[in-house]
């Protein structure tokens, strides 16, 4: 019979956990119901390799209530950086706030589809505040 050093395997199973924590990275992905309630966003990353300047971005879809897709949207946004998302708490516009792309606003257009649209000084203090929210 081999000798077993319980010892020796507690000290395996602790390099093996603290390694496989190093080596993974969280994906972040979630779901924001829109102010109005008549949209969802979801975010998530890209992992598809067919164009290495999208690849581990942040990816922005649009759902009606029922649930069917209206538009997705690359947003550029690596998720190697820190990225926040969110809505405006009144209308129907998205908010994004990257550290390495900047801020991005979005519109809804009638057909579900994200347009970029101007950030005014208000827009920019939410994305801030949005972003700090995230990462306290």
């Amino acid at each position: 019979m081999p000798n077993f050093n319980l010892g020796m395997f507690k000290s395996f199973i602790l390099m093996l956990a603290l390694f496989a924590l190093a080596s993974c990275r969280s994906v972040e992905h979630g779901d924001l119901v829109s102010p109005s309630g008549r949209y969802q966003l979801s975010f998530d990353i890209n992992d598809n390799r067919n164009d290495g300047t999208k690849y581990k971005c942040v990816i922005l879809k649009v759902y009606n209530t029922h649930g069917l897709l209206l538009s997705t949207f690359q947003t550029g946004a690596s998720d190697y950086s820190k990225w926040a998302v969110g809505w405006h708490p009144i209308n129907d516009t998205v908010i994004l706030n990257s550290s390495d792309i900047g801020t991005y606003t979005y519109m809804i257009t009638n057909a579900g589809v994200l347009k970029e649209i101007k950030i005014t000084p208000d827009l920019s203090k939410l994305a801030d505040s949005i972003f700090n929210q995230k990462y306290k």
